[in-house]
């Protein structure tokens, strides 16, 4: 199953963004509207479309539910996850060496 998960969730993302980047490519950018609004309405114009029954896949080598889709959608519209968030620094575990003198 892990190995199955590992192949099927980074296509579930992928077809998430194609949903958004076509979503933000046919209303286009307004200068004055935040990125991260942006995002978040065009996850919510792909939510409509998958409920209406209007999505298509654009990878069809492996089929994935629209209800996959749509809840990746769902957490980008409610500000979840975001493409727009800077990678966190990885944090250092410290040691706790003693020294001897």
């Amino acid at each position: 199953m892990n190995s199955l998960a590992e192949i099927l969730v980074p296509r579930a993302y992928l077809e998430a963004l194609y949903v958004i980047l076509a979503e933000l490519e046919r209303e286009g950018a307004d200068p004055k509207v935040p990125d991260t609004e942006l995002e978040r309405e065009a996850a919510r114009r792909g939510i409509a479309i998958i409920d209406s029954g209007k999505w298509k896949q654009r990878d069809t080598s492996i089929h994935l539910p629209p209800s996959w889709i749509r809840e990746l959608l769902e957490k980008f519209a409610s500000g979840e996850m975001s493409l727009l968030d800077e990678p966190k620094p990885k944090r250092r575990h410290r040691t706790n060496a003693s020294i001897s003198r």
